[in-house]
């Protein structure tokens, strides 16, 4: 044991279940309510990016398809 104050949080960029974070014992005991606020942020931080990360993707998505559709166009143009 170390007794230091430790915390870690990790998410997958494409989720299946919750993030996972550690906080050592000694600092959810010398801290017990501010860790629950981190984790509450971490979580509020973790849902945000994650909500970005799938806005990027239908954004592209949506160029790409538009960008076909005048591919498409063009070619029977020709």
């Amino acid at each position: 044991e170390t007794g230091c104050w430790l915390f870690i949080a990790a998410q997958h960029t494409t989720p299946k279940a919750p993030f996972i974070h550690y906080s050592s014992p000694r600092l959810v005991r010398e801290s017990k309510k501010d860790m629950e606020h981190i984790i509450n942020q971490f979580n509020q931080i973790f849902a945000n990016l994650l909500a970005a990360r799938r806005y990027d993707a239908r954004e592209i998505h949506g160029k790409l398809l538009n960008a076909q559709e005048k591919q498409a166009e063009t070619e029977q143009r020709l």
